[in-house]
């Protein structure tokens, strides 16, 4: 973004700025293609170039908007790994966009108020039509800062009732294995007087207890609708 300063007088206007502004070359195109502006004074010229500045911020905000709708495609539907990353940039750009739109509001509102003397009442209505620009740019800014914000609270909560959810299947898992866990350390002390060690059986109906009771809680979890 290019630094434009203005200096204004009765008769005439100023222009600094580092690089070519296309404000600036358009309200040149616009008055070399209808002399018959020239007359009026260098209010209404200042007018113009302003009036371009305010507009040509009007795509920056579609751009955004675009951007901010993506992202919450993109969270809804459970996609792509830098969702974070690209809340926060964007969050970054739209407040260095509003600070350096916030002093730009206060002039162009002493503009409209006719604070300057150099401002005419009759350029003083297009100044307050341009305010008027400048609230709606400012204000949009302020809803999308605030969208962000949400959409930002919103994965936060999608990532922590995931890792709940997570966390839930692996607790259940390890509830089911915790009987069979016991069921193998109490037998497999092999003690010598432990009379279960003598069955011809016992094996299997160790293997039936603990298979009935796995799928048993498993059953159980799943019309609990815990997994």
């Amino acid at each position: 973004m290019t630094e434009l300063d203005i200096f204004c007088g009765k008769h005439f206007i100023v222009t600094v700025h580092l690089s070519p502004v296309k404000a600036i070359t358009a309200c040149q195109e616009k008055y070399e293609r209808n002399p018959s502006l020239i007359r009026r004074s260098a209010d209404f010229f200042l007018h113009s170039i302003i009036d371009v500045l305010i507009d040509s911020y009007f795509p920056i905000l579609d751009y955004w908007d675009d951007r901010i709708d993506q992202v919450e495609d993109d969270i809804l539907g459970e996609e792509g790994e830098d969702i974070l990353t690209e809340m926060i940039l964007i969050k970054r750009n739209i407040l260095a966009l509003r600070r350096s739109l916030a002093p730009q509001r206060d002039v162009i509102n002493r503009l409209a108020r006719r604070e300057f003397p150099l401002i005419s009442p009759q350029a003083s209505i297009y100044f307050r039509d341009v305010s008027d620009h400048m609230m709606r740019i400012y204000n949009t800014l302020e809803s999308y800062r605030d969208l962000v914000s949400s959409l930002f609270e919103v994965h936060i909560s999608m990532i922590s009732n995931k890792m709940n959810s997570i966390m839930q299947r692996l607790t259940i898992i390890a509830t089911i294995f915790m009987p069979l866990t016991f069921i193998v350390g109490v037998y497999g002390m092999n003690f010598r007087y432990m009379p279960e060690l003598r069955w011809k059986v016992g094996y299997l109906v160790v293997w039936t207890v603990m298979i009935i009771l796995g799928v048993g809680m498993y059953v159980y979890f799943k019309r609990k609708d815990w997994i």
